[in-house]
């Protein structure tokens, strides 16, 4: 493992974040210094790699997929300088948070077990959390992922899903606590479980449950989903975290369900965002090829109904449906008014377990990664003049 970056205990959080985002990103790189050595050895004590053609497929088959699945990330953070920041390309790990919170800022603190436990544990789940995105889009169908072409396009769909099935087997094995781990397995399960119900959604039979049921069923059915998906990737991090470092079941308790409400102010937010092409892009006006989308499935128990079964509706007919609705902008602003309400109270509780102000902005930081884009939808969705011009589809839509 990497050489942590050494900071006074006073050092500003910023630059604390900063280290920590560095020597996270040097923990993954060694994570995933996948070789031919490395895969044999532990299977052939003393194994050799002469090999050519054997480690040209582990290098293409292994270690280029997973470099490339992290290419981006390394390469934003190369961006900013380990004394600076933290500029766009840092990404505040929930669990090292976790580790500042409740053992301190100083290299004293670091000096013990538990920080070593937390960097493998932050590397895991960051492994867990790229692999998630990978079977997303292929699930979804998503070409692009943040303006880069998504992992089943370069490099095949199959070679996409195995990089992602073994950066789950890799995450969960590393984090090596079995309490943590159990924990993990938990989880990684609950996000195939909302997996299958959202692509449910596609489904005839499911569709016309949920266009002919009362509104408060829909609204239950997509908070499940949303709990199952994404509350947990979200809870994923800092409930790991607490559980390596034994926090009190109580304030594990309140970091749970801060989080579960921050997965459901996120859900929302993606789901406005495919109505706002300007933030979207080539990614607007693609979800309606299931009824999943909460401002779809709100207008559907609205007085003005779909001119055929919500169920035998085309993806475009959907989205024509939602498009054209006289209710579209008050159901807009209401969910984006419970999505700023769910991330604030999220933030507000776990600032109430934060040890120092030091603690406070680093979570701070953290957390508006997501929650600043809740704050400008919202904002623009209120500040709008029309709504309408906020609507016109982008030609890929």
């Amino acid at each position: 493992m990497a050489e942590p970056v050494r900071h006074a205990p006073t050092a500003d959080v910023d630059a604390v974040i900063t280290a920590d985002a560095h020597l996270l990103d040097a923990d993954l790189r060694d994570l995933l210094a996948v070789s031919a050595h490395n895969v044999m050895e532990p299977l052939v004590p003393g194994f050799a790699p002469q090999n050519r053609t054997l480690q040209d497929a582990i290098r293409l088959a292994l270690h280029a997929p997973h470099t490339d699945a992290f290419a981006l990330d390394h390469a934003r953070l190369r961006s900013t300088g380990r004394g600076g920041g933290p500029a766009p390309g840092v990404r505040p790990s929930t669990v090292y948070w976790a580790f500042r919170n409740y053992r301190g800022f100083s290299v004293e603190d670091e000096a013990g077990a538990d920080f070593g436990t937390v960097r493998r544990i932050a590397a895991s789940v960051r492994l867990l959390l790229k692999a998630a995105v990978i079977i997303d889009d292929i699930q979804d169908g998503s070409e692009t992922r943040f303006g880069r072409p998504a992992l089943h396009l370069t490099h095949g769909v199959p070679l996409a899903l195995n990089t992602a099935s073994w950066m789950i087997t890799r995450g969960l094995r590393h984090m090596a606590v079995p309490e943590v781990v159990d924990y993990a397995l938990g989880a990684v399960q609950n996000g195939f479980t909302g997996q299958a119900l959202d692509l449910s959604t596609h489904l005839t039979d499911v569709k016309r449950t949920l266009a002919a049921g009362p509104p408060a069923d829909r609204v239950e059915f997509w908070t499940s989903v949303a709990a199952l998906k994404t509350s947990t990737l979200l809870q994923l991090p800092l409930n790991t975290a607490a559980f390596a470092l034994d926090i009190p079941r109580d304030e594990r308790t309140v970091l749970d369900e801060s989080m579960h409400l921050m997965g459901l102010g996120a859900q929302l937010l993606n789901d406005l965002l495919d109505f706002l092409p300007h933030h979207s892009a080539a990614n607007s006006f693609t979800d309606f090829k299931g009824l999943k989308n909460r401002v779809c499935l709100e207008l559907l128990g609205m007085s003005t109904p779909p001119s055929r079964a919500a169920d035998d509706m085309t993806p475009e007919e959907l989205k024509s449906f939602a498009l054209d609705h006289p209710g579209l902008p008050d159901v807009m602003l209401r969910l984006a008014d419970d999505a700023v309400r769910f991330k604030r109270t999220a933030k507000e509780r776990v600032f109430a377990l934060c040890r120092s102000k030091e603690s406070a902005a680093y979570f701070d930081a953290a957390i508006e990664r997501v929650g600043h884009h809740i704050d400008l939808v919202a904002e623009e969705l209120h500040t709008a003049t029309s709504l309408d011009a906020l609507l016109v589809p982008t030609a890929a839509g």
